[in-house]
């Protein structure tokens, strides 16, 4: 997992490519991601955010931040909100 920061605050966050299956054809979600989705159809990911539920597409990033609330943020907003820890 790799840890990103953003002008404020370090989060977590996730790329969902949904093309991406681990040997025993699993998703391979983060820890804190797992619980909270579902592989729907057209790859689709439904997420729990525990305010009720979103979809996430192909190629989007759920951020975590230190409240542990979940943000669904597309590449470009990503990229320009945060940058790679080293």
């Amino acid at each position: 997992m790799t840890l990103y920061r953003s002008k404020l605050e370090t989060v977590e966050a996730f790329r969902y490519q949904a093309a991406l299956e681990t040997m025993d054809f699993k998703y391979p979600f983060p820890d804190w991601l797992k619980n909270r989705v579902t592989v729907g159809e057209n790859a689709i990911l439904k997420l729990d955010t525990g305010s009720g539920l979103v979809w996430v597409k192909p190629g989007q990033w759920v951020v975590k931040d230190r409240m542990d609330d979940l943000h669904i943020l597309d590449p470009e907003e990503f990229h320009r909100s945060y940058q790679v820890l080293f």
